[in-house]
């Protein structure tokens, strides 16, 4: 299967500038990049075209970027199956920007990883401080219709799962964006990758807690890693998982 579609950016006005256009040269960059939840989005869609509902009941969906997509690029999603999953590759501008994997699951949510508070007063990222097993700042989230459809929108997804109050996939991967920006202020941050486990559907109106951790920080380079793991929670019961890569300093200009 081949899906192409256009490429919009729907956080130029966001708190990271490397989504603005207005700002993005300050921080090395020479164009403005769309968000990779949003990314994310796009190649859900032709999966959730082919299984249905499925997808929000028992799917690990692993999405990695290589390279940044940018407004106006005509994205051309190719999808491809084999036994075990299906295979989506993205390209634009003539190269592969973005690939993601994703089969079933049978397994229920792993445990929530514990460890040391998260401080206090969304203080600035100091990497020299950050430490693998500190809880991120716990919210509550409850998307409604409105930011339902937005996320939808913003992707340019018709599908009438979101119209029966299904909650959209670029929705729900924005979420660990936030768990990690409600914790630290960030300078500017690039998603570079993701892990997506759901368990069960998150519906309009749903009431969530979101709770996370960071599990991981190396630097490779001059640029400089975190992971955190975040679970999504509605009475008491994890619907949906997720690991999330950012670089949090970037040492070279991007592209």
């Amino acid at each position: 299967m081949i899906y192409r579609t256009v490429a919009r950016n729907c956080a130029a006005h966001e708190e990271n500038p490397i989504h603005d256009p207005d700002r993005v040269e300050a921080v090395g960059w020479r164009q403005a990049a769309i968000p990779g939840a949003a990314v994310f989005g796009y190649l859900c869609q032709p999966l959730i075209t082919t299984v249905g509902e499925q997808w929000f009941h028992g799917f690990e969906t692993d999405i990695r970027f290589a390279a940044p997509v940018h407004d106006g690029d005509e994205l051309e999603i190719l999808v491809d199956k084999d036994p075990a999953a299906f295979h989506i590759d993205c390209r634009a501008r003539g190269t592969t920007v973005a690939t993601m994997t994703a089969k079933r699951l049978i397994e229920e949510p792993s445990p929530l990883i514990r460890g040391d508070p998260p401080p206090t007063g969304r203080p600035v990222i100091d990497w020299h401080k950050l430490r693998p097993g500190q809880r991120l700042s716990p919210w509550q989230w409850s998307p409604d219709t409105i930011e339902n459809a937005e996320a939808a929108a913003q992707v340019d997804d018709q599908n009438a799962l979101y119209r029966r109050g299904f909650v959209h996939p670029h929705a729900i991967a924005n979420v660990a964006n936030r768990a990690l920006t409600k914790t630290l202020r960030l300078p500017h941050w690039l998603h570079v990758g993701s892990s997506i486990t759901t368990f069960r559907p998150i519906h309009e109106n749903d009431r969530l807690e979101v709770v996370g951790a960071i599990v991981d920080k190396w630097q490779r380079r001059d640029h400089r890693f975190v992971d955190i793991a975040v679970r999504l929670i509605r009475n008491r019961d994890v619907v949906v998982t997720m690991t999330h890569r950012s670089i949090v300093n970037f040492g070279a200009p991007a592209r």
